[in-house]
């Protein structure tokens, strides 16, 4: 039953991070105006604390 619940988690899971990525990239598409919006991310390394 665990492993059955945590297939079921990792697709759904999956299927929504899929759908997210599809939205966020229809949202970004250029149109006829010929500029895009864009979206940037900062990862500083060692900012993280795993203690």
């Amino acid at each position: 039953a665990i492993d059955a619940r945590d297939a079921l988690a990792k697709s759904i899971y999956a299927s929504l991070f899929d759908w997210l990525v599809e939205q966020i990239n229809i949202s970004l598409e250029v149109g006829k105006r010929r500029t895009g919006r864009s979206i940037n991310i900062l990862d500083i390394y060692g900012f993280e604390s795993f203690h």
